[in-house]
């Protein structure tokens, strides 16, 4: 079964490669719509930041961003084409990141390794809490 320490350092990877792969770039670069089907960096940041709310609430933790906020990055809601007030800068969105970080590893370091195994719901169906962060984990690393 994966730690609680695994599941840390494997998010800790995510946001190092997040900031290595972001850096110097800007808001107006984040905005720009890749030339194939897929979704712009703001809104990859966003449902990245929205999947980590999702695993704070699983871990009794506060969300990183309001329900609002998540709406517009949510699984299903419409590409980011341009900037407009209901879009956050990048900037934030990083800062978003690495304070999830934070969150997420203190709530991580709070649970008794053995809280891993119980059972939870998760968009794929009964699975164990462990199970179920790696999944969260893996869809984050798929973005």
């Amino acid at each position: 079964m994966i730690s609680t320490q695994q599941l840390v350092d494997a998010f800790e990877r995510n946001l190092k490669t997040v900031q290595m792969q972001t850096a110097g770039l800007t808001h107006a670069d984040s905005v720009l719509q890749p030339p194939f089907r897929g979704n712009c960096l703001n809104w990859v940041m966003g449902h990245i930041i929205d999947n980590r709310n999702t695993i704070l609430r699983n871990l009794g933790a506060e969300p990183i961003i309001t329900e609002d906020q998540a709406k517009r990055y949510g699984y299903g809601s419409e590409p980011v084409c341009e900037d407009g007030d209901d879009i956050m800068r990048l900037e934030t969105l990083l800062d978003l990141m690495a304070e999830s970080q934070k969150t997420l590893a203190a709530a991580l370091d709070r649970i008794a390794p053995e809280e891993l195994g119980k059972e939870v719901q998760s968009f794929a169906g009964p699975t164990t809490l462990g199970h179920y962060l790696f999944l969260l984990y893996y869809h984050e690393t798929y973005h």
